[in-house]
């Protein structure tokens, strides 16, 4: 093995390195599926109203209020009690992905050389499962009109778990054979997430009636919660060189592993104002507007490292860290209406938005250095938030609409409401690494069914039982046009500038079962 060639295994091991764990720390999570496994069905809860595409701003009329819209629960004159649960299913998958280290000049002048990144496909499925929202509403006489009061609990966000495989085979036009594309390493990864927790909501909402056909509402909102994600990822690599006879044989092999860990806790307060106006006896017209919130957020974060060669040589570092950071949640807003045109068939309609690129935390671990003492330290700066692997300011401004129907069927005493609906909505995060400006257009589509059944019990009282299924999609492509970057560690050499582009393809399908119950007193 020449000098040369020696010199360009120790290069391409530690590149290697670079891609599978620091320089490469937020390009790699991206390939990582994401362990929350909420749908974008809706702004609220209720297997009602996500049986109807998440249509229910200026519906809002049962115990699920509060979350769409809290003048809503004004319209209510009996107590309700409401408990909503959900299987949730997020499964992901990337086409194979190219990436091309093209080498020029300063000026852009292609030389010739190259690098070739090839990456395999992938599938992975996350799941998580609970209670989602519970609530309970008191009407209270107050003079000639009705004071509605509503306490509720609601999970904003759940962790599940994944896992997937990839594989990279890495080519070069001039380190085995010049002139001719050769293969200089293959590696493959397994990456595993496993998520525990999440953020909840505990909400007080009032609201009351302005004459026969205004109610106006508000409400109060403590964010708590931890919500953690251990990431594992183990790599074997296999480094190729020439015998004198020019045949392919191996070099090195690598085998690394690694193991993050991430905890969060978040507490914060914010408040949502809504209107509800029926100016005819068949349409119905709702807003609500959901405060932006800062709060407080203590992060604790480790890291284990270890690479080992064949040929001897191992590494193995490990750190830890804990601090408290600050955290921004954007305002949000929303529109509906609602129309009856017969008394057992209602239409809805809703938009809603809200301003991601504000969501924000100023302090996230970025990446890790590793010491020569086998200590690895912490690189920490701002984020996007809630989805830290992104930059601040990275995550795209969510715009939703969203169509229902509902038809009632009745047999006697007995209601059976059929429901169906569908929604477009901008995906929160650049869709699987992209920046928002790369990704701004890319939008999940959804469907959503639903049924019920509601059982008088004699007197004022009945029990409500509602089910729904929402299936959403998406998909990403996009080609990263040749950009020239500048690597200063190979000053002077042809591999100082490069032409680099990258093409990948990404598609998501989430699916949700929505379980609710309304006992109605």
């Amino acid at each position: 093995m020449t000098l040369a060639r020696i010199l360009r295994l120790a290069t391409g091991a530690a590149l290697v390195l670079g891609l599978l764990t620091v320089a490469g720390a937020a390009r790699a999570q991206d390939r990582a599926t994401q362990t929350t496994t909420s749908t974008n069905s809706g702004f609220g809860y209720g297997a009602r109203a996500l049986g109807m595409g998440g249509a229910f701003i200026a519906l809002a009329d049962d115990a699920s209020a509060a979350s769409w819209n809290p003048a809503g629960i004004g319209q209510l004159v009996r107590p309700e009690l409401t408990v909503v649960g959900s299987l949730n299913s997020a499964k992901t998958s990337a086409a194979p992905e190219e990436r091309l280290f093209d080498y020029a000049d300063a000026a852009g002048t292609r030389n010739g050389l190259f690098d070739r990144l090839r990456f395999s496909g992938w599938d992975s499925t996350a799941n998580a499962s609970g209670i989602d929202f519970a609530s309970w509403v008191q009407p209270f006489p107050v003079g000639g009109s009705t004071l509605c009061a509503q306490l509720s609990y609601a999970r904003i966000g759940a962790a599940g778990t994944a896992a997937h495989l990839y594989g990279l085979d890495w080519t070069d036009n001039y380190s085995l054979y010049p002139g001719k594309e050769s293969l200089y390493s293959r590696q493959e990864t397994a990456i595993e997430n496993s998520g525990f927790g999440g953020i909840d909501t505990y909400t007080l909402g009032l609201a009351t009636g302005l004459g026969p056909s205004v109610y106006v509402g508000a409400s109060l909102s403590l964010w708590r919660g931890e919500i953690g994600q251990t990431t594992y990822r183990s790599t074997n690599a296999t480094f190729y060189t020439t015998d004198s006879s020019d045949n392919l044989v191996v070099a090195d092999a690598l085998s690394l592993w690694q193991a993050t860990a991430e905890t969060r806790k978040i507490s914060g307060v914010s408040g949502s104002f809504g209107i509800l106006v029926l100016p005819l006896r068949w349409l119905r017209l709702g807003a609500v507007y959901r405060t932006k919130w800062s709060g407080t957020d203590t992060v604790n974060a480790s890291i284990s490292y270890s690479n080992v060669y064949a040929t001897g040589g191992a590494y193995r570092y490990s750190g830890s860290t804990s601090f408290d950071s600050k955290v921004e949640w954007p305002a949000s807003y929303g529109f509906g209406v609602a129309i009856q045109p017969v008394s057992t068939l209602t239409l809805s309609a809703d938009y809603t938005a809200t301003d991601w690129r504000k969501g924000r935390t100023d302090a996230e671990v970025t990446s890790w250095t590793f010491g020569s003492d086998g200590s690895a330290s912490p690189v920490v700066g701002e984020a996007s938030f809630p989805t830290t692997t992104f930059a601040a300011g990275a995550q795209n401004n969510q715009k939703g609409t969203r169509f229902g129907a509902e038809y009632v069927i009745r047999a006697g005493k007995v209601l059976v409401p059929i429901r169906a609906g569908t929604y477009r909505i901008t995906a929160l995060a650049p869709f699987f690494g992209g920046s928002h400006d790369q990704d701004p257009e890319v939008k999940f589509k959804g469907i959503t069914a639903g049924a019920g059944i509601s059982f008088d019990l004699g007197g004022v009282q009945s029990v409500l039982f509602d089910f729904a299924f929402v299936s959403e999609t998406a998909e990403s492509r996009y080609v990263y046009p040749p950009t020239l970057v500048h690597d200063s560690s190979n000053a002077g050499t042809p591999f100082e500038y490069a032409a680099y582009s990258d093409t990948w393809a990404k598609k998501a399908r989430n699916s949700r079962i929505i379980g609710s119950m309304i006992y109605r007193f």
